[in-house]
């Protein structure tokens, strides 16, 4: 459900709700995830990523579950009157002719040579609600459970993501200071008996290593190019960004894990810091989340091989879009008795022409699970609706 309008900043929307976090004292990308794990769509399963994940998982909601209007009517209830949204962002492009300015749509982009289009990317948004704020829909008990026995535990979870990193750097304990050096593509970090807690050790390493994707030879981040040559300058914003895109990225890593991230440091110079970077640069904080999600997903194996070695786009790079929001490409699907047990129901004269429309038009796509409980929820709103106990 689009709700903002075309005069409507979402960068400075998205900027204002993080500077609000900090201005309290709380930083957003340091708060520990809950056992829960990542953000996720209730209705999907999928789990919310770039700056989506730190807006959702900066609110107090457990479980950090979330949905749109349109899903709540598909699973059989309603959001409750009252309930406040939240935005969810993504990416979308224009297109128009390089000589005529004529636009485009992407299909006819498509037929023309590349050199020929003008592509705009553009923030977009649509909204959701915790699952809290629904009635109607049982997700007390149909809600996904952490798991009691995780496949791997934290730290075991963490090396295997660090073991697993294509093309990594080198990474050694010489120095007690923790550095990426592009010039030698090598991490230094303090021997892990220097940390803490073991946590903390993999935490840095995280950090340090999502640097290493801004290399020329991974993402190759012009950030670390402007660092190395670039004017005093360029030197201090490129030094910003990159360093939230490490912050960012370690934080992905670190709730893929279920790692709790590195000691918060919320002391008055560092949410300083990031204030002025925030307020000076009210892309800054979208542009940097977009590239720390692309360089988490590199170390973890996730990136095209097409995109490696390849210039980052930062905000060229496309989140889903609202409508892909409904679909399910990876859980199991209803089966076809439950879609005839689904149509059959729908048939019934206590139910609606547009409830009909509604929960027909995503019955292909329905979760196995999220079937099971849309034809209990609707055996109990045609007895409801005869009178029936």
């Amino acid at each position: 459900m689009e709700r903002t309008s075309q005069k409507t900043d979402l960068y400075q929307l998205i900027t204002d709700l993080m500077i609000e976090k900090l201005e309290a004292g709380q930083v957003p990308w340091r708060k520990p995830w809950s056992n829960y794990g990542l953000p996720k769509n209730f209705y999907t399963g999928r789990e919310y990523r770039g700056i989506n994940a730190f807006l959702l998982h900066s609110l107090p909601d457990t479980p950090p579950y979330y949905l749109t209007f349109r899903q709540a009517r598909l699973l059989g209830g309603h959001i409750r009157k009252g309930a406040r949204a939240v935005p969810v962002v993504y990416w979308n492009r224009s297109y128009r002719e390089a000589e005529s300015g004529r636009k485009l749509t992407e299909e006819q982009a498509r037929q023309h040579p590349a050199d020929a289009v003008i592509v705009h990317p553009y923030l977009k948004a649509y909204w959701v609600f915790p699952v809290t704020a629904t009635e109607g829909i049982a997700w007390q008990e149909a809600q996904p459970q952490p798991a009691s026995a995780p496949v791997l535990a934290p730290l075991q979870a963490a090396e295997a993501i660090v073991s697993g990193m294509p093309c990594p750097p080198l990474v050694q304990h010489e120095a007690p200071q923790a550095y990426y050096q592009p010039a030698r593509d090598l991490v230094n970090l303090p021997a892990p008996a220097l940390f803490s807690r073991p946590e903390e050790y993999y935490s840095t390493l995280f950090h340090e290593l999502i640097h290493s994707t801004g290399h020329r030879k991974r993402l190759h981040r012009v950030e670390l190019d402007e660092l190395s040559s670039g004017t005093a300058a360029m030197k201090r914003e490129s030094y910003s960004k990159e360093e939230l895109t490490a912050e960012l990225g370690a934080a992905f890593l670190c709730g893929v894990a279920g790692l709790t991230p590195a000691t918060v440091d919320n002391s008055a110079a560092y949410l300083a810091g990031w204030l002025r970077a925030l307020r000076n640069d009210r892309k800054f904080l979208v542009e940097a989340a977009g590239k720390a999600q692309k360089a988490a997903d590199y170390i973890r194996g996730l990136t095209p091989p097409a995109e490696a070695g390849a210039p980052a786009e930062g905000t060229t790079e496309r989140a889903t879009a609202a409508k892909a929001e409904d679909k399910v490409p990876y859980v199991r699907l209803a089966t076809n008795q439950q879609k005839a047990d689904v149509l059959l129901l729908l048939s019934h004269r206590q139910i609606t022409a547009e409830e009909k429309r509604d929960w027909v038009a995503g019955i292909n796509r329905l979760p196995y699970e999220r079937a099971q409980q849309l034809i209990r929820n609707l055996k109990a709103l045609i007895r409801q609706r005869n009178g029936e106990r």
